[in-house]
């Protein structure tokens, strides 16, 4: 809580919060449940709604088309911010699989980190998509139509 006012007129008390929400990817409905107890013991349930949807993506990376059997690649650096710093790095659920990724954990370096996007045809005339997100402790990048 960050603060209390009661206003003597009315006798209503109005009670304020800080709440920090972090979530790191979209599309989520949850409902969490905030209770207030007062000092003579009785409680107040308030439902809170959390609602979050996807963010446009931070890039968009284009790979050019190849024939069935040979594959298309793309490669792009990022950099860490203050220092070195740890990644994950994947294609999120639903993303086709012609898509390949490297490398997919490790140390994101000041100096910059080399990342392969491999495209691997396996059906013509498809226009497959993936959605790429690469994650830190201090942020997180997402890329889609890869």
């Amino acid at each position: 809580m960050i603060r209390k006012t009661h206003d003597p007129e009315t006798g209503f008390v109005t009670l304020t919060f800080n709440l920090a929400f972090h979530p790191t990817i979209g599309n989520i409905t949850e409902t969490i449940v905030l209770s207030v107890s007062s000092a003579t013991g009785a409680t107040w349930r308030f439902p809170v709604k959390l609602a979050v949807v996807e963010p446009p993506p931070d890039d968009i990376i284009r790979i050019s088309g190849c024939e069935i059997g040979s594959s298309s690649s793309v490669t792009f650096q990022l950099f860490g911010q203050n220092g070195s710093v740890k990644f994950t790095a994947g294609f999120l659920k639903g993303s086709d699989s012609e898509f390949e990724l490297s490398p997919t954990s490790g140390t994101l370096l000041e100096s910059g980190t080399d990342f392969t996007v491999t495209y691997r045809p396996r059906i013509y005339g498809r226009q497959p998509k993936a959605r790429l997100v690469i994650s830190t402790s201090e942020k997180t990048v997402k890329n889609t139509r890869c």
